[in-house]
């Protein structure tokens, strides 16, 4: 390839190559050869899985632009055309392109073929689903025990935590991240084993939980600048302004950090998306997975900057001392 694009420079200096040239320079005569290598190779193990991630890691709903629909239109129909040529010599190829949902609404939902897609949520906004995970999690550590999951249970920790089901306690501190759900409870049954004691007990799981809002608080943070630089330690700010507050005091909390309007809006999808901010109404709060991860239909119970009442995530609030 360095060969034929040197070829071209010393034929035509600095003039740009058309897209033809382009084809020729990088294909040239060696990729059919290296295909069948490869596809020779592959033969032998009879089944390929390709998982590609990550790739919307910076991308934020006002950010989008059409390189990135591209980008993922690109790789799509490459993928496509490469589990064509893969069958076509008796090999199975699957693969799968992880986003977030509001880079699907916004890309894919705007592709050609869009409805030929197999698509999947993986996201979790169902807690029964998310008990079901954490139950197949602890009943691993009793594989041939003969005792049921309630026996079980009963055995390793109170049943209630501050007038709540500790089950429903776990989940709703999780943020619906399995992560954060396994350390929570996790972090309490070390505390509890440290201190020698039989069960779990509430104590265990209000010092696990000041430590994973910490946690969160760091995760988010780093999040944040990784998406809009020199917005180090905004979290930190945001929390102090209590559990509740309006949406006009957020955006002034975060306008004085960035003083950009722009980056600001980006700043509170952000925060939406992450589910550090929910919106209070009339039937409780609402938090990005109790409306399937819909950023838009979030974006739409905020109307009006002076009413609108914004709630931190108990789990972020509970660190600053603000009771549950």
């Amino acid at each position: 390839i360095l060969a034929r694009y040197s070829e071209h420079e010393d034929t035509h200096g600095s003039e740009a190559l058309s897209s033809s040239k382009i084809l020729e320079v990088v294909y040239g005569r060696e990729v059919g050869s290296m295909r069948d290598e490869v596809l020779g190779y592959l033969r032998l193990k009879g089944i390929v899985f390709f998982l590609f991630d990550n790739l919307d890691r910076f991308w934020t709903p006002p950010s989008f632009t059409n390189i990135d629909a591209l980008i993922v239109t690109g790789l799509v129909e490459s993928l496509t055309d490469i589990r064509k040529r893969f069958a076509q010599r008796q090999i199975a190829f699957y693969w799968a392109v992880f986003l977030r949902s509001d880079v699907f609404e916004f890309i894919v939902k705007g592709m050609a073929d869009y409805g030929k897609l197999s698509v999947a949520s993986v996201e979790w906004n169902d807690p029964e689903l998310l008990v079901k995970l954490f139950k197949n999690r602890i009943l691993q550590g009793f594989r041939g025990n003969s005792r049921g999951w309630n026996e079980i249970w009963e055995a390793v920790t109170v049943q209630q935590v501050r007038g709540q089901m500790t089950l429903d306690f776990l989940v709703e501190s999780s943020l619906m991240r399995p992560r954060y759900l396994i350390r929570l409870f996790e972090t309490a049954r070390r505390r509890a084993i440290t201190l020698g004691k039989n069960k779990i007990d509430e104590d265990d799981y209000m010092i696990a939980l000041d430590e994973l809002g910490w946690q969160v608080l760091e995760d988010f943070d780093r999040e944040l600048v990784d998406i809009v630089p020199n917005v180090e330690e905004l979290m930190f700010d945001l929390v102090q302004l209590g559990a509740r507050m309006s949406l006009e005091e957020l955006k002034n909390t975060i306008g004085a950090k960035v003083r950009d309007l722009t980056v600001v809006e980006t700043i509170i999808d952000v925060l939406i998306w992450t589910g550090c901010i929910g919106v209070q109404g009339e039937a409780g709060v609402t938090y990005i997975s109790d409306c399937g991860f819909k950023r838009p239909f979030m974006r739409s119970l905020l109307r009006d900057p002076h009413k609108e009442i914004i709630v931190f995530h108990p789990t972020l609030a509970s660190i600053v001392g603000i009771p549950r």
